[in-house]
């Protein structure tokens, strides 16, 4: 993804080891050591790969101005009848926007109102579209079915790199009974 990460950003989205940050320090030195890991500031990438600290920089830029048009967008969500939490997911989460990215959100909604406040999202999605944006209703589940089906990596990521915008009761709510998620990202 062109995205070399800091020491804190590979320690919390390691892959199915849990290990103490002195360890993970010390692992970087010695892959760093051996030439199969380029340190460029604070950022790790692979060898050769030295030029995606430019473009993350860059990416940065770029999600830094399209941060107030996601709140633009999250907070009509939220306003929406039966929407009980919005976040923002994808790369904007990551704060890695390339030209042509899109603004991902996970919508939680009151009971049995999912396909209602799907079709508000989309009507939301389509005032974006003229102004020049792509919104993304990807995610809408039911306050009272909070546990994602899917477990696997990407859901998993998804739930951990979401940044929540309203609904932070049932963000917290979402959090614990996806539990699961710790098995793929235990830091």
């Amino acid at each position: 993804f062109d995205y070399p990460l800091r020491v804190a950003e590979i320690h919390r989205y390691l892959i199915g080891v849990s290990l103490a940050k002195g360890e993970l320090n010390a692992t970087l030195d010695s892959l760093f050591a051996a030439g199969l890991l380029a340190r460029i500031g604070e950022h790790y990438a692979l060898p050769g790969r030295e030029g995606t600290v430019a473009t993350r920089a860059w990416r940065q830029r770029r999600s830094t101005r399209a941060w107030p048009r996601a709140m633009h967008y999250g907070r009509l969500i939220a306003s929406l009848p039966f929407v009980r939490m919005v976040a923002v997911t994808g790369e904007l989460a990551m704060d890695n926007v390339d030209v042509g990215s899109d603004i991902d959100f996970f919508i939680v909604t009151a009971e049995g109102r999912v396909w209602t406040s799907r079709l508000l999202a989309v009507a939301v999605a389509r005032y974006a579209r003229p102004r020049g944006d792509v919104v993304c209703p990807n995610y809408l589940l039911a306050s009272n079915a909070l546990e994602l089906t899917e477990r696997n990596l990407y859901s998993a990521h998804e739930v951990a790199q979401m940044v929540p915008l309203h609904g932070l009761d049932i963000y917290r709510d979402l959090r614990e009974r996806n539990g699961w998620v710790l098995d793929y990202l235990p830091n």
